[in-house]
């Protein structure tokens, strides 16, 4: 994200030792963006955000970046520093910090955390990442409130051979994050959270364009019982995202109040049909 433009020219005569000469004339981008954002959910409410990105910090493709996001059940702050090609090429530091501040009908939370870590890509349309997080948590639910201190080691690999970042319609993407967690406070509870979600596309018709979509989500937890695992940390399914037609986190367990609390496992499986009636009009069927 450093430039605008790339462009190759190779020379017409060869040099002495039979080499060609190349030139690459490169259009630097600006380093600087801004972005706002308004929304409306109906299991939010209205919302918005508000970012600031640095792509070029310290002039080695350094990126910084601060958001705001707020909306009916309520607000994070977040920042991210990244540093490429640190100790190694393609390998990338990464230091993030988050505070956020949530009201849902699952529970409260009021948190700050940070995290260390590194990501290198393996090969083209493969990452993967590994660090250290801490964060502080001060999580109520039906009527009971703990403090939390969770130092974890959140590890990640993250597969896209999709031929298409926003519109795929061929390949498959799999995204696969396992964190253990301890907590340094009162409670002591040790637990492992794995979650793995994989989506596949396949074109079946070029005009109308057809494209039959497929994904599948997998979660668990063990090491401890569902109670003493903090509720913002336990599964959730049930809304935009997740399990369309179920309100936000309700499908999924639920005390007398019919509040949703939370699961250790989850599953999820969903199906499109995406259809392209024109270059600027189309439609989808799911279930």
């Amino acid at each position: 994200q450093l430039f605008s433009t790339a462009q190759i020219r190779v020379g017409q005569e060869p040099q002495a030792d039979g080499r060609l000469p190349v030139t690459v004339a490169l259009t630097q981008r600006k380093q600087r963006s801004v972005e706002v954002g308004v929304r409306y959910r109906t299991d939010e409410g209205p919302g918005g955000n508000v970012g600031w990105q640095h792509r070029n910090l310290f002039g080695g493709g350094e990126s910084l970046g601060v958001a705001l996001d707020a909306s009916g059940i309520g607000y994070s702050l977040s920042s991210e520093f990244r540093k490429p090609d640190v100790l190694a090429r393609n390998q990338t530091f990464v230091a993030s910090a988050e505070a956020s501040a949530l009201d849902t009908d699952a529970f409260t939370s009021n948190s700050i955390g940070g995290l260390l870590g590194f990501e290198r890509i393996l090969e083209p349309g493969v990452t993967g990442s590994l660090g250290v997080a801490y964060r502080f948590a001060d999580v109520e639910q039906e009527g009971e409130s703990e403090r939390f201190g969770l130092l974890s080691l959140p590890a990640g690999l993250n597969v896209d051979k999709s031929n298409n970042l926003l519109n795929p319609t061929e390949g498959f993407r799999v995204l696969v994050s396992n964190e253990p967690f301890v907590d340094t406070l009162g409670t002591g509870v040790v637990f492992n959270k794995t979650r793995v979600d994989h989506t596949r596309y396949l074109q079946v018709l070029d005009r109308p364009g057809i494209v039959l979509a497929g994904r599948i989500a997998f979660g668990t937890m063990f090491g401890a019982d569902r109670d003493e695992i903090p509720a913002d940390e336990r599964f959730y399914a049930g809304g935009g995202g997740s399990v369309r037609g179920f309100g936000f986190q309700l499908a999924g367990p639920l005390n007398e109040d019919d509040d949703p609390i939370g699961g250790r496992s989850l599953l999820e499986l969903s199906g499109e049909v995406r259809m392209r009636f024109t270059e600027t009009l189309g439609g989808v069927v799911f279930v």
